[in-house]
């Protein structure tokens, strides 16, 4: 059956850009409503659906946009909705980015969830099923050669995730990190995964989050703050393809395998899973 929550909570961070306070209310939806973003910010307060043709990936995070209305950095609440099993959520936000919480992680937007709790409604929940092994590949260069990235999708009958995380450079370990997508996992082994950034990229990225890099894990170390896990990284990317896998609009069963692949080839599968010209 359809799940939502039992009453409204708010969650408080940052903006992607560093620049404003975030606020957001998660409010109860009705059965088959789906996940809907309400920009109370701008005038007539319009509503953006969460669906895979209103998914935009143009900076390091991904984002839905429709009829001109934005709303910035989906992924890491879209994954603490999936992985908690939610189907139906109104999200009242006072800016156009979805607050930074926990270091990029989704722990604040799970003990924010749980504080409300879950409420099953009457309608079954709606799937979309890989029913054909589909492959979607990419490439970057780097120094002067050439990488490949790719993303799989198999027939399964649950929701099922790995990530192999392999840096050219090697700034940080290869390391791989699977799971079986059910909320008791979500909770225990990837909500409090962090994001992180080399330390190659980071003048690139402060200009564009900020104060925000102050809460960001910096690869290679310098030491001031522990791992949560041996394979924080490759979780947290994992919970980033969740968080994408969640522009679906419903819920999926499928084993997806993905190897250095990130927002961009990760929201090319959604389109393709969903019938989706991509841009």
């Amino acid at each position: 059956m359809q799940v939502t929550i039992n009453s409204a909570v708010h969650c408080r961070g940052i903006d992607i850009t560093g620049t404003r306070d975030a606020f957001i209310t998660l409010e109860p939806a009705e059965e088959n409503t789906g996940i809907v973003f309400i920009r109370e910010d701008l005038p007539h307060k319009p509503q953006v659906r969460c669906c895979s043709r209103n998914a935009v990936v143009d900076k390091r995070w991904t984002s839905l946009e429709e009829k001109g209305t934005r709303v910035e950095h989906t992924e890491h609440l879209l994954a603490a909705v999936k992985g908690l099993g939610i189907d139906n959520l109104a999200v009242r936000m006072n800016c156009p980015s979805i607050p930074v919480v926990d270091s990029y992680s989704c722990k604040d937007f799970v003990k924010a969830i749980l504080q409300s709790g879950l409420k099953k409604q009457t309608s079954p929940k709606k799937y979309i099923d890989v029913n054909v092994p589909l492959v979607l590949k990419d490439q970057f260069y780097y120094q002067g050669r050439r990488f490949d990235k790719f993303i799989f999708a198999l027939p399964a009958n649950k929701l099922e995730l790995i990530y192999i995380l392999d840096y050219p450079k090697g700034w940080l370990p290869s390391q791989m990190a699977g799971y079986v997508i059910e909320p008791e996992i979500f909770i225990t082994q990837l909500a409090d995964a962090r994001s992180f950034i080399t330390a190659e990229e980071f003048q690139q990225v402060q200009k564009m989050i900020g104060e925000g890099m102050k809460s960001v894990l910096v690869f290679p170390q310098d030491g001031s703050r522990k791992l949560r896990y041996k394979n924080e990284p490759a979780r947290h990317k994992l919970v980033d393809l969740l968080g994408d896998l969640g522009m679906c609009g419903l819920n999926i069963r499928g084993k997806f395998i993905a190897y250095r692949s990130g927002h961009k080839l990760n929201i090319e599968m959604v389109k393709k899973l969903t019938g989706v010209e991509s841009d």
